[in-house]
């Protein structure tokens, strides 16, 4: 099938914008508005193999529009419609997609947008909150990219003192709070628990062997004044 002939330099604004080739495209169109601007997009059908029997008896199924943010605009929102296309292997009736070169995995946001996102949280003065304004998207979006694209370094063993808090966290799968590890020497963060309870120690200790032969103790500083109350 023939790739899309490129219009306007809209439309090929467009495909720099998504770094599309635009042999990979089978039709594309441009709709700017007031504060934002709308892409809607189809690509050339690929026809891959089934991946439950290998076929190539392949055919088009349906499509589905899908609604990505792509915000790497400065001056407006920009939201592109990706007709997502389905295919249907005709040896074992197997449907499935297309591979989506625009979304992150399980979000409704662009690749760029995402690493977008990363690079603005590498500065100090950004919350998760402020770079979610300006990308619009929320916070808690903000978060699970976070998550996603961010490894923790693990602790290869436990510290001398270690200090253990409890506080309140929105975005815990467990429960409203999330316990904090502290090393007491360094007053640096030791790791982040999604909870207090008695399993989340069983792993500390199937991680760290030299944790079973540590002794544990509670400790509640009291102020007092001068008359002792």
């Amino acid at each position: 099938m023939m790739a899309v002939k490129v219009k306007n330099s809209l439309e090929n604004t467009a495909l720099e914008l998504f770094g599309l080739d635009a042999s990979r495209v089978q039709n594309i169109s441009t709709s700017p508005g007031i504060g934002q601007m709308l892409v809607e997009v189809t690509l050339v059908p690929a026809f891959p193999e089934c991946p439950r029997c290998g076929g190539h008896n392949i055919v088009v199924f349906n499509y589905t529009p899908r609604v990505i943010n792509h915000d790497v605009l400065t001056d407006r929102k920009c939201t592109l419609i990706y007709n997502a296309r389905r295919y249907k292997c005709k040896d074992c009736h197997r449907t499935y997609g297309e591979d989506n070169p625009f979304a992150m995995k399980r979000q409704r946001i662009s690749i760029l947008t995402g690493k977008a996102i990363i690079e603005d949280l590498r500065s100090p003065n950004e919350t998760f909150a402020s770079v979610g304004e300006r990308h619009h998207v929320s916070a808690t979006t903000v978060m699970k990219i976070f998550d996603m694209c961010v490894s923790y370094p693990v602790p290869v063993k436990l510290c001398r003192v270690m200090q253990i808090d409890e506080t309140y966290s929105f975005k815990s799968d467990d429960s409203k709070y999330v316990c904090m590890l502290l090393d007491y020497d360094a007053q640096s963060p030791v790791d982040v628990l999604p909870s207090r309870k008695r399993s989340i120690w069983q792993l500390i200790s199937e991680s760290f062997p030299e944790a079973r032969e540590t002794e544990w103790s509670t400790s509640r500083p009291i102020c007092t004044g001068p008359t002792g109350r």
